[in-house]
């Protein structure tokens, strides 16, 4: 990590102990976890790097531990307008794999939100959203993903390479398009 991105997750971390985002223990703990690991390029074609993440029930989730499953990486926030719309078509497309090879992972990035975990969650619970969300709460793994604005959107094949990507909101059929071509590349 370059001393620029140190900077911005450490500015990041002290801004949110000082406006008091960080009200409960999940994300304090959270961000004692989720330390820095070496990061690949993300670019098609590339490993995706490794992370670990709580999800809203506080259990750690490892992104290499879903190995041999397509993975649809979905980073969001709730502030954003497209990442709103696109978490309707998130959410049929989760129904759609929920069964299958494909898992969906919304990582709702509260370094950017104005809201804290125990709110977010409750956005997503009005909105009867059941996909599985992970929290980033010090943005550390958005940053080692170069995620610049939201929506934006990783597939990750059984190997664990980024297959495709989106830095913008996509409709249900566009995602669907591109699982589907990960699914059938082999």
């Amino acid at each position: 990590m370059n001393k620029k991105s140190i900077w911005i997750c450490m500015m990041i971390a002290i801004c949110l102990l000082v406006s008091g985002c960080l009200k409960n223990e999940k994300e304090v703990e959270l961000i004692k976890k989720e330390g820095t690991t070496e990061k690949s390029e993300v670019y098609v074609g590339k490993q995706a790097y490794d992370f670990t993440l709580l999800d809203r029930e506080g259990n750690e989730i490892r992104l290499s531990d879903l190995k041999e499953k397509v993975v649809l990486i979905h980073f969001f926030t709730t502030k954003s307008p497209k990442s709103a719309k696109e978490l309707k078509n998130l959410q049929q497309v989760y129904e759609k794999y929920e069964k299958d090879d494909v898992i969906t992972l919304a990582v709702n990035v509260l370094a950017a939100e104005k809201k804290n975990m125990d709110e977010v969650n409750a956005f997503l619970d009005e909105k009867g959203y059941t996909f599985p969300v992970l929290f980033d709460i010090n943005g550390d793994v958005a940053i080692g993903y170069k995620v610049r604005e939201y929506p934006f959107t990783y597939i990750i094949d059984e190997e664990g390479n980024i297959t495709d990507f989106s830095w913008e909101a996509i409709d249900k059929e566009e995602i669907i398009q591109k699982i589907e071509k990960t699914k059938h590349k082999k």
